[in-house]
């Protein structure tokens, strides 16, 4: 019992930075570095040189992080839900594959960047090219195709339904969300999905984690109690 509730604590720790994490990049690349204004590679060059050391540090805070927190969520959850829905084993490790390829888009991104930037010194273009190439592959990885998360925040909701722990309306919270991840791996509905995905992420997030630091431990309770009748 001592071990889950350290895990609930770990967990929700993690899921409230990982919505942190999502204010955190919106302020930064929307407001301050304006990443959206950028229409060509040699536009977001300019960026990547005008604000590099943010930048690489916004990457280590969005990706490597935030997949390092997901890795404690994920198992905080597992643990929570475990009990009788076999859909969430599947679940988990969809979890886990997400924050692994997470943390290696920002590994990705971070190493290119500097590169890019050594290119840059001699070739503007080429450095253009070169950042271009990096940052698709970090985009793909890291938040253009969202089927991992997706399908982790779909089957753990699937889960947490069948097993009747958390509240129902977070795990429809999550399905919902879950399905517009699985929605950007088609072309047409990737941007639509895309948004949805991400600013639901940051309630189902806050929620979960308010709900496993302070919530969770009432089932467990529950559940010993009844054990020791």
């Amino acid at each position: 019992m001592q071990d889950s509730q350290s895990l609930n604590r770990w967990g929700g720790v993690a899921s409230l930075y990982n919505a942190m994490s999502y204010f955190a990049g919106m302020i930064y690349f929307l407001l301050f570095v304006d990443y959206t204004s950028a229409r060509d590679p040699q536009d977001k060059l300019a960026l990547l040189v005008a604000h590099y050391p943010g930048i690489i540090a916004m990457n280590l805070i969005i990706y490597v992080i935030f997949g390092i927190m997901l890795v404690f969520l994920v198992l905080s959850i597992h643990e929570n839900l475990k009990d009788g829905a076999n859909i969430l084993r599947a679940g988990t490790v969809f979890g886990f594959l997400w924050a692994g390829v997470v943390i290696s888009s920002g590994m990705i991104l971070n190493v290119g960047a500097g590169v890019a930037l050594e290119i840059h010194q001699q070739d503007a273009s080429a450095a253009a090219s070169f950042w271009h190439i990096i940052s698709t592959i970090g985009d793909a990885l890291g938040g253009g195709v969202e089927i991992l998360g997706g399908l982790w925040m779909a089957f753990i909701s699937v889960a947490g339904l069948r097993t009747r722990k958390f509240p129902a309306s977070l795990h429809y919270l999550g399905l919902l969300v879950g399905v517009a991840g699985c929605l950007t791996i088609v072309p047409v509905a990737g941007e639509i999905g895309g948004a949805i995905f991400g600013l639901g992420q940051i309630p189902w997030f806050l929620w979960t984690g308010i709900y496993l630091l302070f919530g969770s431990r009432n089932p467990v309770d529950r559940q010993t109690q009844a054990s020791s009748l």
